[in-house]
């Protein structure tokens, strides 16, 4: 669901038979939240659906207070919405609820870096990595984010040319981080890559869905893009 508009597409219309079936199944509340959210930022999907995302997030938590990925998509949601600080008292609730969720050190790493703190985010994915050593394709693709806004470059590529996340949309970031090492020819292939699975995408759109504290953290991630050779 969280690596391709068409896995996407397939989860949610399953997220909804699930809550037709149990309307108190609040996993099935916080995947379809998620699903909603990713629609609206990476696939081009209206912004209503960004608050459709956060009431279903909402719905999880009242249905399941001591469900700590309820609180972790939540907290994740709510980072989207630029309300920084609600989304780190919901991840805050879902690590005292559970101090060992993966999920939420990978969420919370990606937060940091939105906040400035990269380095700092490094360690929750490595935290989550510990955790879970063999995760799905999403961590890979936020861990390659967390690195690459740390200006870990090489990092980076190792980890999004992990097979769990290369040739996903993950590889917008792949093309930013080859260019920003000076490999124009390769990044320009990935870019071209990924272009032809996403032909929507925009640098600046994407950026205005970004929450970073600091404009030149966003524009470190825009820069990258437009050296690949992505469109503006």
């Amino acid at each position: 669901m969280t690596q391709s508009q068409e896995a996407n597409k397939t989860a949610r219309p399953l997220l909804e038979r699930a809550i037709q079936l149990d309307p108190g199944f609040a996993e099935a509340h916080a995947w379809l939240a998620m699903s909603h959210l990713l629609g609206w930022m990476f696939w081009g999907e209206p912004e209503e659906y960004r608050s459709l995302g956060r009431a279903e997030a909402e719905r999880a938590v009242s249905l399941d207070p001591g469900n700590a990925g309820a609180h972790s998509i939540l907290g994740y949601v709510l980072q989207f919405d630029f309300r920084a600080d609600e989304a780190a008292a919901e991840f805050a609730t879902a690590l005292r609820i559970d101090p060992n969720h993966a999920d939420t050190w990978i969420f919370l790493g990606e937060s940091k870096a939105h906040l400035g703190n990269a380095v700092e985010g490094i360690e929750c994915i490595q935290n989550a990595f510990r955790l879970d050593p063999y995760p799905p394709g999403r961590c890979y693709w936020l861990r390659g984010y967390v690195e690459y806004a740390a200006r870990r470059y090489e990092d980076a590529v190792d980890t999004l040319r992990h097979e769990t996340t290369y040739r996903t949309g993950s590889r917008r970031i792949l093309a930013a981080a080859l260019a920003q090492l000076g490999r124009i020819e390769e990044a320009k292939e990935e870019a071209r890559q990924f272009l032809a699975a996403n032909p929507h995408f925009s640098a600046r759109q994407w950026a205005s869905t970004q929450p970073f504290r600091r404009d030149a953290d966003r524009q470190h991630f825009v820069d990258g893009y437009l050296m690949a050779g992505l469109p503006e």
